[in-house]
């Protein structure tokens, strides 16, 4: 759907679309993608989710979060948004790293 390998055969469609037909600009505003290994910065939580958003203000950050399911595990940190996650977030499980990813991309 992202076009990062162009349809050899048939078609892949998006709202009824040809992916190949819709600018990649207006196609990714519509898709985001999370890998499975997930990269976060050594840096707090609340800047891991601003890389998508730098003006993204707390409101947003915890709607996005509450819809990928991490703000609970995020308040219950001593320093809430402001934890840092170390080195490619190894403070954190697999499993939060990947919701808090899944919040970026919502963000």
């Amino acid at each position: 759907v992202p076009r990062l390998y162009e349809a050899t055969e048939g078609s892949v469609r998006f709202a009824g679309a040809d992916v190949r037909d819709l600018e990649h600009e207006d196609l990714m505003r519509h898709i985001g993608i999370v890998s499975q290994e997930t990269y976060l910065f050594h840096a707090t939580i609340g800047d891991n989710l601003r890389y998508a958003k730098p003006d993204a203000t707390a409101e947003e950050l915890e709607q996005a979060a509450r819809a990928a399911n991490i703000h609970e595990t995020i308040a219950s940190f001593p320093d809430g948004y402001d934890t840092v996650v170390g080195e490619r977030g190894y403070r954190l499980s697999g499993g939060e790293k990947q919701r808090i990813a899944i919040a970026r991309v919502l963000l």
